[in-house]
């Protein structure tokens, strides 16, 4: 294990342990965390920290899969500011926390990201734009999943098409 991952790993225990030795009891999923507790002002530090952790995007990614469910208003810059990451991974994370919470803001980048040369960027263009009203490209998913060559096309526009369908 390399030292980063050790440091990571501690940091990632470190944060489990402490949450179980303060008695924290989450939220309910999509409710905003409550920031009046130093344990979780803490934590949406750690979060937004994580958003901009340069070593590994998927550390990135899932700091925004869980800014979705517990960021308040605030946290929305930093889900926008993802959508414009080098990374695929973490434009598709950002572009899924923002449709589902139907960020209005972020229409133009949906837009742009629907002219991506980038499969993944498209499909989640789709979803953003499907979630704010604008359904003209929703049939395109079963295209995706149905032909690309790419596993990682197909799940993303299985998942796609799926909370479409559930959020019509």
């Amino acid at each position: 294990m390399t030292p980063t991952r050790k440091r990571i790993t501690g940091v990632l225990l470190g944060a489990v342990a402490g949450c179980v030795g303060v008695g924290c009891v989450a939220p309910a999923p999509n409710q905003p965390v409550a920031l009046g507790d130093p344990v979780e002002q803490r934590a949406m530090e750690c979060l937004k920290r994580g958003v901009r952790y340069e070593a590994l995007p998927s550390v990135r990614a899932q700091a925004i899969e869980a800014l979705e469910f517990r960021g308040g208003r605030d946290a929305l810059p930093w889900l926008r500011n993802a959508l414009m990451d080098e990374s695929p991974g973490v434009r598709f994370s950002a572009g899924m926390a923002l449709g589902s919470r139907r960020d209005a803001v972020s229409l133009p980048a949906f837009q742009k990201l629907l002219r991506s040369p980038t499969a993944t960027d498209r499909i989640v263009g789709i979803y953003g734009l499907h979630r704010l009203g604008d359904t003209s490209h929703t049939s395109k998913l079963a295209q995706y999943l149905l032909e690309s060559r790419d596993l990682s096309v197909r799940s993303n526009a299985a998942l796609v098409l799926g909370l479409s369908l559930i959020h019509i």
